[in-house]
């Protein structure tokens, strides 16, 4: 998986309006859905997107943090979770058509 991505290369841009942008189509590309769900960030989501992918589109992540009582140490503990996803645009090769 890539965990050298450029957070630079994940857009909120639609995968057709990308294409259409760089002068490809979308039959160009091999789509690869992206999910990432835990207590990490951005970085845990970058680590999950395949190597070969030229970019990720259609971007979109959440934050929820919840807190909880723990009677053993009358503390407040914070959970965090972190939602995110896209589609990766891998350039398909000639071996793909």
């Amino acid at each position: 998986m890539a965990e050298n991505f450029s957070i630079e290369r994940i857009s909120t841009i639609s995968a057709s309006d990308y294409a259409l942008n760089v002068g490809k189509k979308l039959d160009d590309y091999n789509l690869i859905g992206v999910q990432y769900n835990g207590n990490g960030d951005i970085r845990d989501f970058v680590k999950i997107i395949p190597e070969s992918a030229e970019v990720v589109v259609a971007f979109g992540a959440q934050g929820v943090e919840s807190s909880r009582s723990c009677r053993q140490t009358d503390g407040v503990f914070t959970d965090k979770t972190y939602t995110a996803h896209g589609t990766a645009l891998v350039p398909k090769t000639m071996a793909d058509f």
